[in-house]
Parts: structure tokens; C-alpha cells; sequence
């Protein structure tokens, strides 16, 4: 299960885009529609299996087109330090 980091981060949604400030570190983050769609889920908490899901089921995706898409965002948020265990 993931998720996003609760402390020292500020986001918001704007026109269908997360736009984020990491204020422990000055960092901003945004992502497209697509990557709403995967930070939502992480704000709940999500399985890898649950983010690629989101994306087969909401863009029509192939199931190896959203696992490399998971894939890439996922490790973009830990590059950033956005993602906690719950």
C-alpha cells in the first residue's frame, strides 16, 4: 500500500491537475489529468495494482501501457519524497 505524504506538503487541484509544494524542501510538483487520477488514489492509500487499474479503466489504457506509466510516476514521487507507507 502507498501513499502520499501527509506532513510538509501542500496540494491542490486545479482544472483537473495537482499542483503540489513540498514546504520542507521549496519543491514544486504538478501533474497532468492522468497523474490526478494516480495522486488521488494516493491520498488514500493505494496498491500498484489499484493505480494501474485506475488508469486501464479511466483512459483505456493496455495493462503494459499503465503498469510503465504507474511505474515512471511512482518513481518520480520518490525521487520527491512524496510518498509515505501508511
Amino acid at each position: 500500500m502507498l501513499k502520499i505524504r501527509t506532513r510538509g506538503l501542500s496540494w491542490r487541484e486545479v482544472d483537473g491537475e495537482v499542483i503540489a509544494l513540498d514546504l520542507e524542501s521549496s519543491a514544486y510538483f504538478s501533474c497532468n489529468r492522468s497523474g490526478a487520477v494516480l495522486w488521488r488514489a494516493l491520498v488514500e492509500g493505494a496498491g500498484h495494482d489499484d493505480l494501474i487499474a485506475a488508469l486501464e479503466n479511466g483512459y483505456g489504457v493496455t495493462r503494459a501501457v499503465a503498469e510503465t506509466d504507474v511505474s515512471g510516476f511512482l518513481e518520480l514521487l520518490r525521487q520527491h519524497s512524496l510518498l509515505e507507507s501508511p
